[in-house]
């Protein structure tokens, strides 16, 4: 394979001119597209991670934001049940008070219809018992000697109280 050593040497330039020539294009036209592609890529990741950083940020602001709505629901519900504490006691207070007008107007209308019950039973006895008075004081005083027993007799009771 190696006979001669001049066809070694050239075998060896020949490759050394054969890399020096890769090198140039490689340099020339394949580098900077290497270059760029690595340049892009990081740039990319760069972008990438700003944008990871950005989302980081924003996650943490709804993370805040939902912590805030949470307190606020908490806040809400805490009215709400106070609201409704009140509004029961205040349902429970009107009912009181209602029940307490109406034993009022109850105990009104039964004052009202003992006063009428007693004034139709006067419409309907004093007559009655007038003319019967009359009648008995007519029978009793129908004689002046039966009237002054009777003014005796009167006058005797009162003395003895």
């Amino acid at each position: 394979m190696f006979d001669n050593p001049t066809g070694f040497i050239f075998r060896i330039l020949n490759f050394a001119l054969l890399i020096a020539v890769m090198a140039y294009f490689f340099k020339r036209y394949a580098y900077p597209a290497l270059k760029a592609d690595q340049e892009a890529q990081e740039a990319r990741k760069k972008s990438l991670e700003q944008e990871r950083e950005l989302l980081g940020q924003a996650q943490e602001q709804l993370d805040a934001q939902l912590k805030m709505q949470e307190q606020g629901w908490l806040e809400l519900q805490k009215k709400m049940e106070l609201w409704q504490q009140a509004f029961a006691h205040q349902a429970r207070a009107v009912a009181a008070e209602r029940a307490q007008w109406q034993a009022t107007i109850d105990q009104q209308m039964q004052e009202r219809e003992r006063i009428m019950s007693e004034m139709a039973l006067q419409r309907a006895v004093l007559p009655a018992a007038v003319a019967q008075a009359r009648r008995e004081l007519e029978k009793t005083f129908a004689s002046a000697e039966q009237g002054e027993q009777y003014l005796a007799s009167l006058i005797k009771k009162m003395e003895m109280r």
